[in-house]
């Protein structure tokens, strides 16, 4: 009897043993979500420039307020995809990414994720990589661009965001082209106040990027927060039952504040 509990211990506690800081995953089983969720959004839609998405942000541990935004969200018909701007997981281990993967991944219609700053906690950078790819990338849909930043500073690998690729997706568009930059921490913030704030808003300004949508903060606030034309919008966290809707119209766009 002693045996067969020992065995069914050990059995129970297999996901333990696999799930350590260190736990990683093959790159030859790269799921690469964010592109494969580009190519169905392409698939699907025609050329235009009258959509909505949404955006959720730090979810960390709380599936349950996931699993809740995600089945509003499949209720909005006119949404078209949605961005979570990162913190998907509480200290970046593979047993979080594989929770958050088997929610976010109920979601309708194509999803494209940020990395937060918790995300890069453990091994979380490579797991990050596992599921969704590059951590910087960019998807259009008709005349409007989105680009997906990494903006951490203090856990990332390098400690230094990639701003001459941020420069040139964001100056690479035609005049006529609206561009949306999705990134997890706001410029004012410690991680980036100082040379890197004054780098970041000043391309944003410079290139007349439509808004800057991040989350980090846990608190929803929409403002030209340096009165200079850009619009920066902060996502409160899913743990206080709120997302947003961002509805597109052409080179125009306003923002929906959704609590419930």
């Amino acid at each position: 009897m002693l045996i067969l509990f020992t065995l069914l211990a050990l059995t129970s506690c297999e996901d333990t043993f696999q799930y350590s800081p260190y736990a990683s995953i093959s790159e030859s089983n790269n799921k690469n979500l964010n592109n494969e969720n580009y190519l169905k959004l392409k698939n699907s839609i025609s050329a235009q420039d009258t959509f909505s998405f949404s955006v959720i942000a730090d979810s960390h541990y709380y599936y349950d307020n996931l699993n809740e935004v995600v089945g509003y969200i499949n209720r909005d018909e006119k949404s078209l995809f949605t961005v979570h701007v990162g913190d998907l997981s509480e200290t970046g281990l593979l047993w979080e990414y594989k929770n958050f993967y088997s929610v976010i991944n109920k979601l309708k219609n194509p999803y494209f994720v940020c990395i937060g700053n918790h995300d890069y906690l453990s091994n979380g950078s490579d797991i990050f990589h596992h599921y969704f790819g590059d951590k910087n990338f960019t998807i259009n849909v008709g005349k409007n661009k989105f680009v997906f930043f990494d903006d951490v500073v203090w856990e990332s690998d390098t400690h230094n965001p990639e701003f001459e690729w941020l420069e040139n997706e964001i100056s690479s568009g035609k005049a006529d082209t609206s561009v949306y930059v999705f990134t997890h921490i706001p410029p004012w913030t410690d991680q980036l106040a100082g040379e890197k704030e004054e780098i970041f808003k000043n391309m944003m300004r410079k290139y007349n990027v439509n808004a800057v949508i991040t989350g980090h903060e846990h608190s929803y606030m929409v403002d030209d927060y340096y009165h200079d034309g850009v619009t920066y919008v902060t996502t409160g966290s899913v743990s206080k039952e709120h997302y947003i809707v961002v509805d597109v119209k052409g080179d125009d766009f306003s923002i929906k504040s959704i609590d419930y």
